[in-house]
């Protein structure tokens, strides 16, 4: 009994030693173990793990560490806790498995997924059967910062919640294996900040869900299903499926009432006042991202320094395919209803789409340009508001109605675009609009014609009184514009037709044409009242200079300046005596108011172009000659007087001037009676050849005052007489004051001056 006392003595001896040297290894020298050989794990997978206080717990086969530091071995954080526990099953002393009854880690931060080789043997497996994390922080880049995160994984079980640093949170639930490194699950989020996923959205808040699988160092998302709610109104929605790294994978879209401010960062040169995106399709992510689907913007307004530039209710398109890298769209059609424009041109002359759009394009490389293009662009119920402030009366019209097409439209390709639009203009005017431009480069290749008919003349009235110095009372106008472009020069041809044009009262303005603009008018002015003007227009683009308006004021200026300083040159071609077309002057002859043949035919075409330009008045100014008609009316009256005398008509008499025979006895001898019986001498009369008597008696015969002012106005009469018996209306001839002039070899010379009716 004694012995078998001693021996149990012994044994609990040697029981309470063994015990006693476990738990003096177990708390002193295997923390250092394990410290080593973790430390020496990390190495082999290229970290560095720093620990800062080891203790462990032999009878409860426990380890506890404290200030727990991961980083690469460039320093990199990769993660850190304040405190991990470590419970190991009893079956890890006699197995060559270290197996993990539960891992616990408080306050832990994770910054990023480390990298982690494989043991290749070198180091025993380790089995987790739990993982418990309490007040966690993720803060890996690219993904909204978790905090308070609570994960707790048993016998292979997920289960985990965090908030998210902004706000929001998010949960888990799934399946996580160590060995190997192995989770699948579903992920929860609600109402995170979309701010925390990508610093450029917009206020709002984004919830979903999506299943996870990561194996093999490669992370599959399915079933994702994401909405993101805007602060300011819109929604969005991806359902899809993901396969990460690399983001590969289709996304289908649906976004409604999206604002369509969110692209003002991209237009810094105006202002997006409004409008909302819709969408429908397909995001394929990979190598190349892309969306292919529906799109339309609905009430877009963009503005510029000086108010609205554009706007639209519907920009719609059933087929978009946008690239993002690089960018570039495709729209098979798009349509857009109810567009407007604005162009205004302001006090200074400046256009509001220049000044809104200058330098813009700084940013774009030179030579370069995004492929933009839409095979037609379609518009209905489209407006152009124009307003000209340059003016003294301030100018404006709108284009309405505007439907049609533009087709080919293309920043990238050579071919040109075609144009075909159609619209109104003010109240009963018509507008069309036919050709081909190059969008990227105009000054190149453009060939465009513009169709405007019926126009309200005196809605121009601003144009009017600042080039013509008149206001507008009434007519029509329609037109016909062609511009053509070649490697930037510009020539067009301008084919104007007004129709009914009535000037009204004149008013003073500084840049109005020094010219008699009435006369211009009723010289253009056909039977028909319309005035027709062919109006060349040429010029460099490239020029800084270019003023398009400019050069048409200067056309029409140099097209009337033209006209009224020739008017009877403008008369003749009426007249068909383009060749001849010096109509503004008659001759008669000396002493004479018989209008002669030719004479009476350049009459008959003044009346004929008269008849053709009804506005048009004359006015007659007789010419004399005091001392060629003179002695013609002298000689006139003596060879009556002789005619009487001699027994001859006094019809004969009055033409027999050019035709006197000197050597007639009946007339020599009237000649000698006459000479003597006015004081002259028989004498004289002897040695006088026919002649000689003839001019002295010339000398001797006395016209009554009036004569030659008479005979002036019987050659108006005889010119006002002419053009009456060929159609022209009194009402529109005058007879000026008669005016000295000299006789030249064809005649004393009568003019006809042009004057508005």
């Amino acid at each position: 009994m004694a012995i078998t006392r001693k021996r149990l003595a012994i044994a609990a001896g040697g029981v309470a030693l063994l015990v006693g040297a476990y738990a003096l290894i177990g708390t002193l020298v295997v923390p250092r173990l394990i410290r080593n050989a973790l430390i020496e794990r990390s190495a082999a997978a290229g970290l560095d793990l720093r620990i800062g206080a080891l203790h462990a717990q032999p009878f409860r086969l426990a380890l506890e560490a404290s200030d727990v530091h991961l980083a690469t071995r460039d320093g990199k954080r990769l993660a850190q806790a304040q405190r991990a526990s470590v419970d190991l099953a009893a079956a890890s002393l006699w197995q060559r498995t270290w197996i993990v009854e539960r891992v616990a880690l408080e306050a832990p931060v994770l910054y990023a997924l480390p990298v982690l080789h494989g043991n290749g043997g070198a180091s025993p497996p380790l089995v987790v059967h739990e993982l418990a994390v309490k007040d966690g922080i993720v803060a890996l880049a690219n993904i909204p910062r978790l905090e308070h995160l609570e994960l707790e994984v048993r016998d292979l079980a997920l289960s985990g919640s965090a908030t998210l640093a902004a706000a929001g949170s998010a949960r888990t639930e799934g399946r996580l294996s160590l060995a190997p490194l192995q989770a699948s699950g579903e992920l929860h989020v609600e109402r995170a900040a979309l701010a925390e996923l990508w610093r450029e959205l917009p206020p709002g808040e984004l919830g979903g869900s999506l299943r996870y699988r990561y194996a093999d160092g490669k992370l599959a998302l399915s079933s994702a299903d994401v909405q993101a709610t805007l602060r300011s109104g819109g929604k969005a929605r991806l359902t899809g499926d993901l396969a990460l790294p690399g983001m590969q994978g289709q996304l289908a879209l649906e976004a409604s009432d999206v604002p369509l401010a969110l692209a003002q960062r991209w237009l810094p040169a105006v202002h997006v006042g409004g409008g909302t995106l819709q969408a429908h399709g397909t995001v394929h992510l990979g190598a190349k991202p892309r969306y292919e689907g529906a799109a339309t913007i609905r009430d877009a307004s963009i503005a510029g320094p000086q108010g609205e530039l554009l706007g639209w209710r519907s920009l719609a398109t059933t087929n978009l395919r946008l690239d993002f890298d690089p960018f570039s769209a495709h729209a098979d059609e798009l349509i857009a209803q109810a567009p407007h424009a604005k162009v205004v041109i302001g006090q200074h002359g400046e256009l509001n789409l220049t000044r809104a759009f200058a330098g813009a394009g700084d940013a774009q490389p030179q030579g370069k340009h995004p492929a933009i293009s839409v095979d037609r662009l379609t518009i209905e119920e489209g407006r152009v508001d124009f307003t000209d402030r340059s003016l003294q009366t301030p100018f404006s019209t709108t284009v309405h109605d505007l439907a049609g097409a533009v087709s080919g439209l293309s920043t990238v390709s050579e071919a040109p675009a075609r144009i075909a639009l159609d619209g109104r203009v003010g109240k009963y005017g018509e507008a069309s609009v036919r050709g081909a431009l190059e969008p990227v480069a105009l000054a190149t290749r453009t060939n465009v014609q513009a169709r405007l008919q019926n126009l309200a003349l005196a809605d121009f009235t601003p144009y009017a009184v600042k080039f013509a110095g008149y206001r507008i009372e009434s007519g029509r106008l329609s037109a016909t514009l062609r511009y053509r472009v070649r490697e930037g020069r510009l020539v067009g041809s301008n084919t104007l037709e007004f129709d009914r044009l009535k000037l009204g009262e004149k008013v003073e303005s500084a840049g109005a044409l020094d010219l008699p603009i009435d006369l211009a008018v009723a010289l253009l002015t056909d039977s028909q009242g319309r005035i027709n003007l062919a109006i060349p227009v040429s010029g460099d683009l490239r020029d800084p200079h270019f003023d398009l308006g400019g050069l048409m004021a200067k056309a029409v200026r140099t097209t009337l300046a033209r006209v009224v300083s020739a008017p009877f040159r403008a008369l003749a071609s009426l007249a068909g005596r383009g060749d001849n077309p010096q109509l503004n002057e008659l001759h008669f002859a000396p002493g004479s108011a018989e209008l002669s043949p030719p004479a009476q035919e350049k009459l008959a075409q003044v009346a004929q172009a008269l008849a053709e330009r009804p506005r048009v008045a004359l006015a007659i100014r007789a010419g004399y000659d005091p001392q060629a008609d003179s002695q013609a009316l002298k000689r006139t009256a003596l060879l009556r007087e002789l005619a009487k005398r001699a027994g001859y008509s006094a019809a004969a008499g009055a033409s027999a001037s050019a035709a006197l025979d000197a050597r007639d006895p009946k007339m020599r001898r009237a000649a000698e009676r006459l000479y003597l019986a006015r004081g002259g001498h028989l004498w004289d009369v002897v040695k006088l050849k026919p002649r000689e008597l003839l001019a002295a008696l010339e000398e001797k015969t006395e016209l009554p005052a009036n004569a030659i002012q008479a005979l002036a106005e019987q050659r108006a009469r005889a010119v006002r007489d002419a053009l009456a018996r060929s159609g022209v209306d009194a009402a529109r001839i005058d007879a000026a004051s008669p005016a000295p002039v000299t006789a030249q070899p064809d005649g004393v010379r009568t003019a006809l001056q042009i004057k508005a009716g």
